[in-house]
């Protein structure tokens, strides 16, 4: 479905778009913990999940049981342990 199709339905059918590691999803849950947005992006276990943030501030890293509010197109990615600093 294209972003334009999206948004001509009404909004309780669209659901929420989020881009994980640069691919879209589409979820019709407005709130997900990290490990489930981990587990709909098919990110190993032990990786770590970052919500970015815009601006100069650091992106924020998402726990496996914190609970996300969805906001169309929010942007996620995951690092692998070992690969920070």
């Amino acid at each position: 479905m294209t972003e334009t199709e999206l948004h001509d339905r009404p909004a309780t059918e669209r659901g929420v778009l989020i881009v994980i590691n640069e691919v879209e999803y589409t979820t019709q849950r407005r709130e997900m913990t990290g490990r489930e947005l981990m587990t709909l992006a098919d990110i190993p276990d032990g990786n770590h999940l970052f919500l970015e943030v815009p601006g100069p501030g650091d992106d924020r890293q998402i726990g496996p049981d914190e609970e996300v509010r969805l906001h169309r197109k929010m942007r996620f990615y995951d690092v692998p342990v070992g690969n920070f600093g």
